[in-house]
């Protein structure tokens, strides 16, 4: 039997846009939700949805949730008992549509699945045992991905990890991720361990908020990675999503890299997230070692280089800038905004940037990875 009770807004958070107090489910809880944010690509989410009621186990449900109201995906809201179809009644921005996680409590599980992807029906079932089983103390799982158009698997681990890895003091968020957004796993009950604020902050440079909520997870609890494919990631789409949002609905485009957001992709954009992220890095200082915490920042400044770059090649509204002059502005921009401040691997960034050097970059590339392989090996 399952009660709903209306409780105190102190006690969880407030749904933004919610104008209804918050309801805590009391009863038998299912084992994993899997929730998929969508907004603007209501013929992919459905796809995406049906796809997944095609998996027959009851300790399985879903939540679909758009960004927007979206007359297409209504009928949704009373297709199937596991399936659970809620909307905002305007785009909030997706900063809001991923905090919907955090309202889950019906589940041990939640799983993030972009409405483009697919999860692999044959080897849910083992998932499902695994979380059941062997999760007690792990707060995060990561899915292996492999690309649909080619096979090519997006991580494959080469030694198992289903017993559970300590990363408290080892950062894993950018690169290397084995899971970038479709299948990241977290226990809803270790939600409590996490600096919200910080994690679903609608700062500019806020831009992937699922890792940052994966890296405040791991610093209280076990990772682990299941080691059978569990989500197929599906062709792109060219309309939609953060990638699309800014165009207007007339605009078409046959080349999915031709007009991405430059609120999210531009070179510039890129330079905002890394200084928010540097940001978030010092709230771990006094929490990992500082050997662990200097590669955290170091890992960052590699991916704000990599990301520059691929910027450079995939959105048309390119600055004329260069990357020093790029990166200066945003940290001038980010200190009026979001109330960031200069420090030693902002300052270090600063120079490394204007420096431009490939070479430099490989050789803290390769420093980084010796590290986290060695950081591995002692588990």
């Amino acid at each position: 039997m399952i009660i709903l009770l209306n409780v105190s807004e102190n006690l969880f958070p407030k749904r933004s846009g919610s104008n209804t107090i918050l309801q805590l489910v009391i009863g038998e809880k299912v084992l994993l939700t899997i929730y998929i944010p969508t907004y603007s690509r209501p013929d992919r989410a459905i796809e995406t949805v049906l796809s997944c009621l095609e998996i027959n186990d009851n300790r399985l449900e879903f939540f679909l949730h758009s960004n927007g109201y979206d007359e297409k995906l209504e009928f949704l809201r009373s297709y199937n008992k596991r399936l659970k179809y809620d909307c905002f009644a305007e785009n909030k921005g997706a900063i809001e549509n991923f905090k919907n996680i955090l309202y889950i409590h019906n589940s041990k599980f939640v799983m993030y699945l972009s409405d483009e992807d697919k999860v692999v029906k044959e080897n849910i079932k083992g998932l499902l045992n695994y979380l059941e089983n062997e999760c007690s103390d792990i707060s995060v799982i990561a899915s292996r991905t492999f690309l649909a158009e080619t096979g090519v698997s997006r991580f494959s681990p080469n030694k198992s990890f289903k017993k559970g890895l300590d990363l408290s003091d080892t950062f894993s968020l950018f690169p290397s991720d084995p899971s970038y957004m479709s299948g990241l796993i977290f226990k809803t009950a270790d939600f409590y361990t996490v600096n919200i604020d910080k994690v679903f902050s609608t700062a500019q440079g806020n831009a992937y908020p699922h890792l940052l909520l994966k890296l405040y997870m791991n610093q209280t609890g076990f990772f682990s990675v299941y080691d059978k494919p569990i989500i197929k990631i599906d062709v792109p789409d060219n309309k939609g999503g953060d990638a699309f949002s800014h165009r207007n609905k007339d605009v078409k485009s046959d080349n999915f890299v031709a007009d991405l957001n430059p609120f999210y992709y531009s070179a510039y954009a890129r330079c905002r997230q890394y200084i928010y992220y540097s940001d978030c890095m010092r709230y771990f200082r006094k929490k990992v070692s500082v050997v662990s915490y200097i590669f955290g920042q170091i890992s960052i400044i590699i991916d704000l280089k990599i990301g520059i770059e691929n910027a450079k090649s995939v959105v048309t509204q390119v600055e004329k800038r260069n990357n020093y002059q790029l990166f200066l502005s945003a940290m001038k921009e980010a200190e009026e905004t979001d109330g960031a401040t200069y420090s030693f691997f902002i300052i270090l960034t600063h120079f490394l940037i204007s420096l431009n050097n490939n070479f430099v970059f490989s050789i803290l590339n390769k420093a980084l990875y010796y590290f986290r392989s060695k950081k591995l090996a002692q588990q």
